[in-house]
């Protein structure tokens, strides 16, 4: 069954205090349900030795982090196969946890640090994960606030490099190891929600394999035209892919009323 969206003015620094009619929002904080129960999620969790650089055999050791860099010259490549094949792998650690899944063109970054805040002032463990890092990747995955330590990160991209070379060898991006072993770690420590940011429109992105509970879209802007499309009820329709049946869904209110259709059509009135 479709549930109703709820569509809030276009005012960005109003977006923390939006109103959905939900339990899952308030109008001043987020408040949680402890109904979910994360559990430590540690028997994926394995640190080996890095392979060599090349298969052929030359014998030059790459390290995890030269592995991972060398990752972004893959490029980008949308679709859900590849990090479904490797959470399955993993265990589907992404499904250990409730989480709150935000899409749009501008803004998600802001609000899921707020959001983030909210949650940890009141008292939940929270984990974070946002795209992209300004200074340390470290950055991408945060706990309470706080970055993932450089020696949990390794480990857990570690054990993601271990998971594509098992069987059939998978190809995964750089974004898509930074997100699996974001949810290694919420996982591993059992947070008790997760607010997740997408990479890139929402229908493709990795990050649609979080189990949310609540999703948000805050603004739809012309934004990598040539991958999402070249009209805003386009892009609107890629960004509305994060929404599942059943899930409330918050929109911020849009002036082109095809992009309100849009989101109308797939999540419902």
């Amino acid at each position: 069954m479709k549930r109703p969206i709820a569509m809030v003015p276009m005012n960005i620094a109003a977006m923390p205090v939006i109103d959905c009619h939900c339990s899952s929002i308030s109008s001043t904080t987020l408040s949680f349900s402890s109904d979910t129960d994360a559990t430590n999620f540690k028997g994926h969790i394995t640190l080996t030795r890095s392979r060599t650089a090349d298969a052929a055999g030359s014998g030059v050791e790459m390290t995890i982090r030269e592995w991972l860099e060398d990752l972004r010259f893959a490029g980008m490549k949308l679709g859900l196969e590849r990090a479904q094949a490797l959470l399955e792998r993993l265990g589907n650690p992404q499904l250990e946890f409730p989480s709150i899944h935000v899409a749009g063109t501008n803004g998600k970054g802001s609000l899921c640090a707020q959001l983030s805040a909210n949650a940890t002032a009141s008292g939940f463990s929270v984990g974070l994960f946002t795209t992209p890092h300004l200074v340390m990747v470290e950055e991408r995955i945060r706990i309470d606030g706080r970055p993932i330590s450089s020696a949990d990160f390794d480990r857990h991209v570690e054990a993601v490099h271990e998971a594509a070379s098992e069987g059939e060898v998978l190809e995964p991006t750089f974004y898509e190891v930074t997100f699996i072993a974001a949810m290694l770690h919420f996982a591993e420590i059992g947070i008790e929600r997760a607010i997740i940011e997408t990479g890139l429109g929402g229908r493709g992105d990795a990050t649609r394999l979080v189990d949310a509970d609540l999703c948000v879209i805050t603004t739809i802007s012309k934004d990598h035209a040539e991958i999402l499309g070249d009209t805003l009820p386009e892009i609107a329709r890629e960004k509305v892919g994060i929404h599942r049946p059943g899930v409330p869904l918050i929109a911020l209110e849009s002036n082109d009323g095809a992009v309100t259709a849009v989101f109308a059509e797939v999540a419902g009135d």
